[in-house]
């Protein structure tokens, strides 16, 4: 440090580079572990999230006793049976090859069918809520995307009679690609999933 005619202290060229150069070497020796953590924080929250999913869809069949359908009057036909939900809130996620979860048709919300008690959107197709087995919900008072702004999608369609696939609820995870087919009995790649039937 040196001192100016006039009294004032100061720093040296040097010593402001010094300083520079350790607050460099601190940031990327931490920057890694902040990263790595944010990105666990993400993972963690897509497991509680597909759980919390796989619950609410799981009372909606304890109360109802059957799975989503366009249509409560006919839900005993099986071309009336919901193939696929998935979260109104984000975007497709990608697939990787022989991947065909967002080919499953027919399809709603998990808001539709879960929270608005309005399959296929429809409010004069509501579930009964009266009678032994009765809509009660709503079964989650919101759906999100996942982390990284996907959708989380269920294939219900392993539900219905004579079906042997798995029934997911699944986030195509971290590089927003889904890896993992409806017929798969382990998560693949980067997936995030639950299984709630094999």
């Amino acid at each position: 440090m040196f001192t100016s005619s006039k009294g004032r202290a100061g720093f040296t060229l040097v010593e402001i580079l010094a300083v520079l150069g350790i607050i460099a070497i601190l940031a990327a020796v931490t920057t890694p572990a902040v990263i790595k953590h944010l990105e666990g924080s993400k993972v963690a929250r897509a497991t509680k999230d597909v759980e919390l999913i796989a619950a609410a869809t799981t009372s909606f069949y304890t109360d109802l006793g059957h799975w989503p359908t366009h249509n409560d009057r006919n839900h005993s036909s099986g071309d009336q049976e919901i193939r696929l939900l998935w979260t109104n809130s984000g975007k497709n996620p990608g697939q990787a090859r022989g991947v065909r979860w967002t080919n499953l048709r027919p399809r709603d919300t998990f808001e539709n069918q879960l929270v608005l008690n309005t399959p296929n959107g429809r409010a004069q197709n509501a579930y009964t809520t009266t009678g032994d087995q009765k809509w009660a919900g709503p079964y989650q008072l919101n759906f999100k995307s996942d982390p990284w702004g996907n959708r989380y999608l269920c294939n219900t369609r392993a539900f219905h009679p004579g079906i042997a696939d798995p029934a997911w609820v699944i986030s195509a995870g971290p590089d927003g690609i889904l890896q993992t087919r409806t017929s798969d009995l382990q998560i693949q790649g980067d997936d995030i999933g639950y299984m709630m039937k094999r």
